[in-house]
């Protein structure tokens, strides 16, 4: 299982020093950054990430946050690690991403829980835009957020990669994750 120890820093943090790893799993090809405050980003595509931070200078180097999730990409349920993550955004943005990391592997959520579980029931939308910013793939599970009308939804990534996602888990988990709320 993986355990995230998340610190949140100033949105006008410059971010000068950038460690990048790339990362193979079952899934796919992931790209990690990392500061010196942390895991900042998960993301499979690295020009995103670069763009994210265009005053930064990358340096590629493994580290052990960068090992540990190949591991846990590999056996997520006996593979127990725990990451120190950097997150920046909006008050809300934070809000919406704190909840969202409350959600536990295989398990399924809708924007309008989501809402109300952040005491804000009427932002399904602006709660919508806070998970579809969410840099760290996985880690933080936006994926794991369906319509209440059903299917997946949009997903930042590609619609392929989130149900291949929620397909992953299920079969870790050997349930159904597609109802929603179980």
């Amino acid at each position: 299982m993986l355990q995230t120890n998340i610190q949140f820093i100033p949105q006008d943090t410059r971010i000068s020093h950038l460690i990048l790893n790339k990362i193979d799993t079952v899934l796919g090809t992931f790209y990690l950054a990392e500061t010196e405050y942390g895991i900042t980003d998960l993301q499979p595509k690295l020009e995103s990430i670069l763009s994210r931070y265009p005053q930064a200078h990358p340096v590629e180097s493994a580290t052990n946050h960068s090992k540990a999730l190949a591991a846990h990409f590999e056996d997520p349920i006996h593979v127990h690690i725990s990451i120190d993550i950097a997150l920046s955004g909006t008050a809300f943005q934070k809000e919406v991403w704190m909840e969202l990391s409350k959600l536990p592997f295989g398990k399924t959520s809708t924007y309008g829980q989501l809402a109300q579980a952040i005491q804000a029931p009427t932002s399904q939308r602006a709660v919508g835009n806070a998970v579809g910013h969410n840099p760290l793939l996985y880690i933080i599970p936006c994926h794991r957020i369906l319509p209440k009308q059903g299917g997946i939804g949009h997903y930042r990534w590609g619609n392929r990669l989130k149900q291949q996602l929620l397909d992953w888990e299920k079969h870790h988990l050997n349930q159904p994750v597609n109802e929603v709320g179980r």
